[in-house]
């Protein structure tokens, strides 16, 4: 099967997502304007980004497709309030260059929707991205509505940041850090997919709004003598796409110096495994000085109807050892 992509992409202003008081968020924080009172009005804060892009794709048998989108992310935040905060974001995307189908299913409710022709997953969108409160002090945090969620290195957990359109949680999340233990646990009801607002959400096709259902992540590290290990376990369970299912999934990791090296085994069912199934996943890479930068050697295993649909990747491209659905 041949298959051809290039993507050029650009920011435009400024690139932020509001970190606010607790465990540091992976996206950096960048206001474009605060107020010049003092006490409560200085602590109103204003992020947003604008970025442009460019895709070009083909996969047989389907048509080349070219895409030129353009994002916005505007955000209001407001804290911190003796631990208290909060944050909300809407998230505007339009296809200015529309020769592309933006989902990879029957259903025409994405647009732009060129049938036959390859899928580039940026669909046009207006959606709150994100909307919370948040406690954090002492090393303690909760956080409470929509909101973005990555773990690791998102191989399981992420908010699919590379798409125009972010992948986000509507949970509630509890945890503790300190200068050398950390652990969180996360329950959420839905999952807010890359393919907007106005995405399939019913039969008869497969939704591609939203993964609905029960969803568990527990984590946990500890920084020893030696180096970082950890642990999770994320239990997943969606009801409204059979073909993802339910998967049960358990991992352990460890760094020292720069080695890294993380084992998971995966245990549910699913229409596409054929019923129930286990699988595993490694991961395997290691990092040295080079000639004054870096090089690294890596290696990934993904064993038979290993699920991780919510990663960040190419969420499209089901199926897969992956099934991502």
């Amino acid at each position: 099967m041949k298959s051809h992509r290039y993507l050029a992409s650009g920011l435009i202003g400024l690139t932020s997502s509001l970190a606010l008081a607790g465990e540091p968020d992976t996206t950096i924080a960048t206001p474009i304007g605060t107020t010049g009172s003092p006490d409560f009005m200085e602590k109103i804060k204003f992020t947003g980004d604008i970025r442009a892009r460019y895709e070009f794709r083909e996969t047989d048998p389907l048509d080349e497709s070219n895409s030129g989108t353009i994002r916005a992310r505007i955000g209001l935040g407001l804290g911190d309030f003796n631990g208290f905060s909060a944050f909300v974001e809407g998230e505007f995307t339009e296809a200015l260059l529309r020769d592309f189908r933006s989902n990879p299913t029957a259903s025409q409710s994405t647009r732009p929707y060129r049938a036959g022709q390859t899928v580039i997953a940026d669909p046009d969108n207006a959606e709150l991205n994100q909307a919370y409160l948040k406690y954090a002090k002492e090393g303690y945090w909760a956080k409470v509505g929509r909101q973005s969620i990555v773990r690791g290195g998102a191989q399981h957990i992420g908010n699919v940041i590379w798409r125009q359109n972010m992948q986000t949680f509507d949970a509630a999340e509890i945890g503790y850090k300190d200068d050398k233990f950390s652990v969180s646990y996360v329950y959420s009801d839905r999952a807010l997919r890359i393919f907007g607002a106005d995405a399939n959400d019913a039969p008869p096709g497969p939704p591609l709004r939203s993964f609905d259902g029960d969803f568990h992540f527990l984590d946990a590290s500890y920084k020893a003598d030696f180096g970082d290990v950890g642990g999770y376990v994320y239990l997943v369970d969606i009801d409204n796409n059979a073909n993802v299912g339910e998967s049960n999934t358990y991992g352990a990791y460890t760094k020292s110096g720069g080695l890294y090296a993380e084992f998971a085994f995966q245990d549910g069912t699913s229409n596409i495994a054929g019923g129930d199934y286990t699988s595993a996943y490694a991961h395997v890479n290691y990092t040295t000085p080079l000639a004054g930068g870096k090089v690294k050697f890596a290696c990934e295993y993904l064993g038979d109807h290993f699920k991780t649909p919510f990663s960040t990747c190419l969420l499209y491209t089901s199926p897969s050892p992956r099934d991502r659905g």
